[in-house]
């Protein structure tokens, strides 16, 4: 127990190091921001003056980062991904049970996979780097470009973090089970209706319709209904963005992994919120709070 705690502070502390990227210095001039919203069957419950991170907690809209990887980047990770894959595969490794998730591998990061203690199946660690970095790369475009997202989802506005890039290299965010992870899909798979429940997602598409994969494919979006009433009722929205691109949503929005007919499709997610610590006031009763 003691060398599996010692072995985790190290990789934490190795993690800091590699991650820890003044966010001026990564290149944000190619990214573009395209806002889309989730069609409602009530449009007058949308609401234009509020801030771009109270729209996304609401479940109103979809922000799509365009140009976010490079092509190459794109490249590196679907090759690296389908190799680990195919090694998981010879080894006889299988996925345990991750929700709605029907596919050929569900890899989670090398932290992701620490997290749940158990380590087979698990992203190898250069490409788990990796993506780690596209993961605070993203982190980072949000505190300068998209500051409400950061202190209105994430409270970023006091101490301990005063950044989403603070929150990840302090280890205060709060994924979904076995995430960040990479999803790989092939001929019928897909991801069931769901909601993921916390503060933010972010959806890496790693493959391109038509070329990669043939029919389906994508991600369709409901606005904030319950699970039941959307499994009765067709998407309001269907986005199938190029790789390169990250989709930022909340966690009210059901959506689901759209199977496809031919190919293979990847995706990498992370959904996420700030942890928070409980404060106990002399009553003996506990608040939560986030300084």
């Amino acid at each position: 127990m003691l060398v599996a705690q010692a072995l985790s502070t190290v990789f934490l502390l190795l993690s800091l190091i590699v991650f820890a990227q003044p966010a001026d210095d990564h290149d944000f001039s190619r990214i573009s921001v395209e806002v889309t919203e989730i069609p409602a069957p009530d449009a007058s419950t949308t609401c234009s003056d509020l801030s771009l991170g109270e729209r996304i907690e609401k479940g109103e809209i979809i922000v799509q980062l365009s140009n976010a990887l490079e092509i190459s980047e794109v490249d590196y990770l679907v090759e690296s991904a389908l190799k680990a894959a195919d090694e998981q595969e010879e080894e006889g490794l299988t996925c345990p049970g991750d929700g709605g998730f029907q596919g050929r591998a569900r890899m989670p990061t090398l932290r992701a996979a620490q997290r749940e203690k158990c380590l087979h199946n698990a992203l190898p660690k250069a490409l788990s780097d990796k993506m780690e970095q596209a993961l605070v790369r993203i982190l980072a475009y949000i505190d300068l470009h998209l500051p409400s997202i950061a202190t209105t989802l994430l409270h970023t506005e006091g101490p301990p973090a005063r950044s989403a890039v603070d929150l990840f290299l302090k280890d205060l965010l709060d994924y979904n089970k076995r995430e960040p992870a990479i999803n790989v899909y092939t001929s019928g798979g897909h991801f069931g209706i769901h909601a993921d429940l916390k503060a933010l997602t972010l959806l890496f598409p790693l493959s391109t319709s038509g070329v990669d994969f043939e029919g389906g494919g994508g991600t369709a979006f409901w606005p904030p209904v319950s699970l039941e009433k959307a499994k009765e009722t067709d998407p309001t929205l269907v986005l199938v963005p190029p790789p390169g691109s990250v989709l930022l949503f909340g966690g009210v929005v059901p959506h689901k992994g759209l199977a496809i007919e031919k190919g293979t499709r990847l995706v990498f997610v992370a959904s996420f919120l700030r942890k928070p610590r409980l404060r106990r006031w002399p009553n003996g009763t506990y608040t939560r709070t986030y300084n």
